[in-house]
Parts: C-alpha cells; structure tokens; sequence
C-alpha cells in the first residue's frame, strides 16, 4: 500500500477554477491538483489498498474499472513525481 507525503495546504479558490486544491510536499513545494488528485491521495494512508480507493472513486463516478484504473495509475505517477507518495517500499525502511 501506498503512504501518502506532504500536506493539504488549502484549496485554490483564490484563482478563477476553484476546482483545484494544493498539496505542499515535504520540501515544501507547492502544487495544485484537482479535487480527485487530492481525494484519492488523502485516501493513500497506508490503511486502504488500491482496491478500497477504486471502490470508493467508483462510488461516486460511473466510470469503468479499466477508467477508474487508469486514473490511479495516473494519479499515483504525478503524486510520486512530486515527492507526494511513498511507494510501498519505501514505508517498512
């Protein structure tokens, strides 16, 4: 299971898409991402497998799993290149 790094700094509503939200990483950087990118990390809390977050973004969206796999897979990639998620191996060193 993945580990989530960082914090939820606050959302973007400042700017004109008020649909974005903005994770801070340890460093410190800042980045914004949307409500889902922000959802699905906040679930990555060493208790929930990907299997429990892609039942509960299946919930609430009428997407396909091969969708819903594919946003995590997605999601996931963008948050470790920005130093926003442990990868399961980096949680047990």
């Amino acid at each position: 299971m993945y580990e989530k790094k960082g914090k939820l700094v606050e959302n973007a509503q400042t700017q004109q898409d008020s649909s974005l939200m903005i994770l801070s990483n340890p460093k410190g950087q800042k980045f914004e991402v949307s409500y889902t990118t922000a959802f699905i990390w906040n679930l990555f809390d060493g208790k929930h497998s990907r299997i429990d977050i892609k039942k509960k973004l299946g919930d609430l969206t009428d997407l396909s799993d091969e969708g819903l796999e594919e946003i995590i897979e997605d999601v996931i990639s963008g948050l470790k290149k920005f130093d926003l998620l442990k990868a399961p191996l980096e949680i047990n060193r």
